[in-house]
């Protein structure tokens, strides 16, 4: 903001203006701080200072929200509702890599093998052998084999054998201390030992669900635990190495 300076000069003799000078002036900074302050006062009274403690308090409480929401009751909820939606709205689609195929076991699978859990091994054993003539450049098994089976000598033969660097699912108490018992990691320990001699490495399978089972986020890396399988089958591709 600028003052308007007038400067008018009078003839005494005539008693007529003879002449006028305009300037522009910027203010002083010191004279615009009572003035400042004063239209913040007269902003204050006209309010009330009931309404302004009212919208002080009402602005924390927001931000306060806003901060902790992910974890404060029924807020959650709406939270996960939320960012599913944005997430569907506005996430970047991409197409199916041809060089990724994914085998998994079907309704149908279990069906025909009559075996559920843990999942028939034998037909693992027999794709994982195929798989390797094929001259696939990696494979990723997100099976976690925790658990002995009647057919192990199958799939344990096959893992020794495998040409292919294949990167087998590995879960410890120490990550997943809710879902690994003592004794599923002895045998998960156990296993890895009887398959070291092949091609076979264990890859972590960690994951970090929400309260509602979600997966929305990648899981904190561990140390010393072995690479997730993203990165074990493409140790190459640095920038995701801390995905």
């Amino acid at each position: 903001m600028y003052y308007v300076k007038l400067k008018i000069h009078l003839c005494c003799s005539h008693g007529e203006i003879s002449a006028i000078q305009t300037g522009v002036t910027s203010p002083n900074q010191s004279s615009l701080r009572p003035a400042v302050f004063g239209n913040i006062y007269r902003l204050f009274r006209q309010i009330g200072r009931t309404r302004t403690l009212l919208s002080v308090f009402a602005l924390i409480v927001a931000i306060l929200v806003a901060r902790f929401s992910w974890h404060m009751p029924m807020f959650i909820d709406a939270e996960y509702a939320l960012y599913d939606a944005r997430q569907i709205a506005t996430a970047p689609t991409v197409e199916q890599d041809d060089r990724i195929v994914i085998i998994p076991y079907t309704d149908e699978t279990l069906i025909n093998t009559n075996i559920r859990s843990p999942l028939d091994r034998a037909i693992l054993a027999k794709v994982l052998k195929r798989i390797d003539r094929l001259g696939a450049r990696a494979i990723g098994i997100d099976i976690l084999i925790d658990q002995a089976r009647p057919e192990d000598p199958q799939i344990i033969a096959a893992f020794q054998n495998m040409k292919t660097p294949t990167f087998l699912a590995y879960a410890s108490a120490s990550t997943a201390r809710e879902k690994i018992l003592f004794q599923q990691q002895q045998f998960i320990d156990d296993f890895n030992k009887n398959i070291a001699i092949g091609n076979v490495h264990p890859t972590s399978i960690v994951l970090d669900t929400d309260a509602d089972n979600v997966l929305r986020r990648w899981a904190e890396i561990v140390p010393n635990d072995p690479p997730r399988i993203p990165n074990a089958m493409d140790p190459e591709a640095t920038e995701f190495m801390r995905y």
